[in-house]
């Protein structure tokens, strides 16, 4: 598993120096579990990013199967100091991201996507 984690965590380094805003990453498992971080510049801690990340994605995952309008892609917290994105990792994980400005929003849109696709690879099923 040391080996996943380096790869989670490189590409969650890489996914920071894409996009200037994004002040750091996490990846959380469906039990809310930390599997890896890159916060070198995130004002919060990898556990309140991942239990914030988790409890947000759960309410608008609920939000939206009452709706019927199926499972979110992707959650956008925004706020006058930046916000958060969450994505998920197919059904294994979410990506989650804390971010600076909302000007470049598109642009963590599509990295994160990207990123979240090589996450899929990287982890195993059962995390």
């Amino acid at each position: 598993m040391t080996g996943v984690i380096t790869r989670l965590t490189t590409a969650l380094g890489s996914l920071c120096d894409q996009v200037d805003c994004i002040t750091g990453a996490t990846v959380v498992n469906k039990n809310g579990l930390v599997l890896a971080a890159f916060m070198d510049a995130a004002p919060v801690s990898k556990e309140q990013v991942g239990a914030l990340g988790m409890a947000l994605f759960a309410r608008g995952n609920r939000v939206a199967t009452d709706l019927t309008h199926g499972k979110p892609e992707r959650i956008y917290l925004e706020n006058e100091n930046g916000g958060m994105v969450i994505c998920r990792v197919q059904d294994k994980a979410l990506l989650i991201a804390t971010i600076t400005s909302t000007q470049d929003v598109h642009a963590v849109f599509a990295t994160m996507q990207e990123t979240a696709a090589l996450l899929a690879e990287i982890l195993p099923d059962n995390v």
